[in-house]
């Protein structure tokens, strides 16, 4: 049976204004490496040291192609907590719902892995969901990890 390790939790149940078009929020999520936490830049030196791109994703939900505002995820892991997260095995992403993802080091080694915290195209920060034969609108805020 293989053992789930939580060494890297990214938290992103902390409340703080919404980035919208007004600018970057003034605080991350927490994280945490194998149970203590890590204090990340501040919002402005990562910024300043890792500028946000525009990107293009087909988006699996809207069935369309979607351009975000979004930071390089492994880029943002290396600035908080420096490549040695890069040896570790998993990744776990704790959600404002509770749901923790867990996601293989690997994959964003092998993948472009991106933290999104905008839609270029519309001002609110959401995509649009098929649940339960309905079309309903669902809030990405604070960050929306996309391939």
């Amino acid at each position: 049976m293989r053992r789930l390790i939580p060494f890297l939790v990214l938290f992103f149940w902390v409340s703080w204004a919404s980035w919208g078009w007004a600018g970057p929020p003034e605080a991350w999520p927490l994280f945490e490496l194998r149970g203590v936490r890590v204090d990340p830049p501040s919002v402005g030196t990562l910024l300043e040291a890792l500028p946000p791109q525009t990107i293009t994703v087909m988006d699996p939900y809207e069935k369309d192609e979607v351009e975000f505002l979004a930071l390089d995820l492994a880029q943002v892991f290396d600035a908080v907590y420096t490549p040695a997260w890069r040896e570790e095995e998993e990744i776990v992403f704790t959600c404002l719902d509770g749901y923790q993802p867990v996601i293989p080091v690997a994959r964003v080694k092998a993948h472009s892995a991106w933290l999104a915290f905008a839609r270029e195209d519309q001002s609110d920060f959401t995509i649009l969901k098929q649940e339960s034969g309905e079309q309903k609108t669902i809030d990405l805020s604070p960050f929306y990890v996309v391939w």
